[in-house]
């Protein structure tokens, strides 16, 4: 069944001349576009995989800290490219994540704001350590319109071209038959959700941007991801395949059940393996750092020069967002990678190119 949360949990959150209402009802639209616009999208920013972390270490959790400072530019840039394109984009967080949001004097950015759906889940029933990620199903979980999944770490460049009516859109596809995709005799499954007529030969779908148009398929979704991923974290040594399963698979075994049509936004295949693509994409549809992740934590050099790229494409399409990185700056968001005065000169620079 769907998480479930008091009724009367409520909350109206004026933002500029927008009157937006948010319900935590799963019986209602939980968005009421009082602005007309069609395509909401989501950010879901879940704190608990981090603090879960956090706490095991002893290191206890920093609400200052939870995105990397060049992430917390693309999420800026996500939120705005998307407004631009498509519609008004909301968050599901915590309360965590809304402190760090009020601290950074980031929540004008959203629509709206919810903080009950993430607040209900049962993190014995469904661990945030192994299914990092969940986090998004609930905000799916809770919403009756046609919803997008947007990773803040990724932006768009420019429309995504026939968004709407029930299909399932996605990034792009993913080769499986490897060690985040296995067969399903590699997989466990406790519950016994894996369906005989799942053919895991099908690609996976990489769900960083996900448009859900078919309400059919995403409560079945919904219901077999979160079947799945009940209780099933029992730790296993090396790569772990469930949170990748729960989310890019079962959404494409579903859609593939119903007959709902997969669409990709870029019509290429990335193979985790080989660490390619196939073929090589040339359509700039939208930035994902995705993978660079990792190279970013690792190489402060690295981290440094993406931050200043990201900070100069951002502010040279976004002009009236300079000041807020300028503050950002002085406030001493990005202090980890460089200084305040190098954020300013990117500034300066991305006011150059326009």
């Amino acid at each position: 069944s769907f998480p479930t949360r008091r009724s009367s949990d409520l909350a109206r959150r004026p933002f500029g001349a927008l009157e937006v209402s948010v319900t935590a009802r799963r019986d209602e639209a939980m968005i009421k576009l009082d602005d007309g616009r069609r395509l909401p999208a989501a950010h879901v920013n879940w704190t608990a995989p981090a603090a879960a972390g956090r706490v095991r270490s002893g290191a206890g959790v920093d609400v200052r800290r939870l995105l990397p400072p060049f992430e917390v530019v693309t999420m800026l840039h996500s939120a705005r490219a998307w407004e631009r394109h498509h519609g008004p984009v909301d968050l599901y967080t915590d309360q965590d994540g809304y402190r760090w949001l009020t601290h950074w004097g980031l929540e004008d950015l959203y629509r709206a704001i919810d903080l009950n759906v993430l607040a209900s889940v049962d993190h014995k029933l469904y661990d945030p350590s192994t299914y990092y990620t969940l986090g998004k199903v609930f905000a799916l979980a809770a919403s009756n319109t046609a919803l997008t999944w947007l990773d803040t770490d990724l932006y768009l460049h420019r429309p995504i071209e026939n968004l709407g009516g029930e299909v399932f859109v996605v990034a792009h596809r993913e080769a499986v038959g490897n060690v985040v995709y296995p067969t399903r005799d590699r997989l466990p499954d406790p519950n016994g959700i894996v369906e005989d007529g799942w053919d895991f030969r099908r690609s996976a779908a990489n769900t960083a941007l996900a448009y859900f148009g078919s309400a059919v398929h995403r409560d079945a979704f919904v219901r077999s991801c979160l079947a799945f991923a009940a209780r099933n974290h029992t730790p296993i040594e090396g790569y772990d395949p469930r949170p990748a399963f729960a989310e890019q698979r079962v959404s494409v075994f579903e859609a593939a059940s119903l007959g709902v049509p997969v669409r990709c936004v870029v019509d290429t295949v990335w193979d985790p393996a080989a660490r390619e693509w196939d073929p090589v994409p040339t359509d700039a549809a939208f930035h994902h750092t995705w993978r660079e992740k990792k190279r970013l934590a690792r190489n402060p050099v690295a981290a440094r020069a993406y931050l200043q790229q990201e900070v100069i494409c951002f502010i040279s399409r976004f002009p009236d967002d300079a000041d807020r990185i300028s503050r950002l700056a002085e406030r001493g968001l990005f202090d980890s990678i460089c200084d305040a005065a190098d954020v300013y000169s990117w500034v300066d620079q991305a006011g150059a190119l326009r």
